[in-house]
């Protein structure tokens, strides 16, 4: 099935379960968005962004309308996928509201019902396949299983 795995990551950590994520499927290609000039944003210019999706991202090389399967990777920020994939799916929902998709949530609680809540609105009312949530202690001890996304 082919597959794109569209991924963003501030600190680092998101982009390290995408690291992971595309080893188990490397025949998969990778987006990783990102705001203009690839900053990474501070607490506080999180904190103005978690409710404003920017207008343009950076990062995307691939065309969703042409692959199968989706995989988005992103840190949930106030409860709401990072601003950065709210973007991307706003964007992007035409050609991925009929589409087969999973959400992997980095976060810092397990709940991630609002977020997956939020893509499933965005894409039209199209439910994600499977979702996998890593907290903050899973991901620095290992302690979830990327392959139940596959």
């Amino acid at each position: 099935m082919k597959t794109l795995i569209v991924c963003y990551s501030n600190s680092g950590n998101t982009a390290k379960l995408c690291a992971e994520l595309s080893a188990l499927l490397p025949e998969a290609d990778v987006d990783t968005v990102n705001y203009p000039g690839g900053k990474r944003l501070g607490f506080l210019r999180s904190l103005f962004k978690i409710f404003s999706a920017p207008k343009i991202i950076e990062g995307v090389i691939h065309g969703p309308s042409e692959y199968e399967r989706i995989i988005l990777i992103c840190p949930i920020w106030a409860g709401l996928p990072a601003p950065v994939m709210r973007a991307y799916l706003a964007q992007n929902a035409e050609n991925l509201k009929d589409k087969e998709y999973s959400l992997v949530f980095r976060c810092g609680s397990s709940e991630t019902v609002r977020a997956a809540a939020a893509v499933s609105n965005i894409l039209g009312g199209n439910l994600a396949v499977k979702v996998l949530t890593a907290t903050g202690k899973q991901a620095k001890t290992g302690g979830y299983n990327l392959r139940e996304i596959i």
